[in-house]
């Protein structure tokens, strides 16, 4: 009646705008269904000598090929910051290694300190 339409019309889309609202829901539900543990394992490394100790996380509910996101952390080592980025990455599928380049162990906390742990100087 408005805009012209019968009511059988609009009867119609709104059955269809029923079965869009539902088919929606599954896309968006679907990923969480689907998704099965995050696995989180530090991993050490060496690099010159250095012992290192990174950070992997990744969803055991995906399988084959995923893609990879390397995290470097910031000034003050990798902390539980990029830990939970990089958490949230493997929720979406991602494949994920959060780097150390201070060593096991060593977290310098004031951005002073830091500078000098990397090998960094002034720019």
């Amino acid at each position: 009646m408005h805009w012209g339409k019968r009511w059988f019309d609009k009867a119609a889309d709104w059955r269809l705008l029923g079965g869009m609202k539902k088919s929606i829901f599954a896309v968006l539900l679907l990923p969480s269904l689907v998704r099965g543990e995050l696995v989180e394992n530090p991993v050490e490394y060496a690099h010159e000598g250095a012992v290192m100790e990174g950070y992997r996380v990744y969803d055991d509910g995906v399988s084959g090929k995923r893609p990879a996101v390397l995290i470097v952390h910031q000034w003050t080592g990798l902390t539980d910051y990029e830990k939970g980025r990089a958490r949230q990455l493997a929720e979406m599928g991602y494949n994920v290694f959060a780097l150390d380049i201070y060593g096991k162990g060593i977290r310098p906390q004031p951005p002073a300190a830091a500078g000098g742990g990397s090998g960094g100087g002034e720019v």
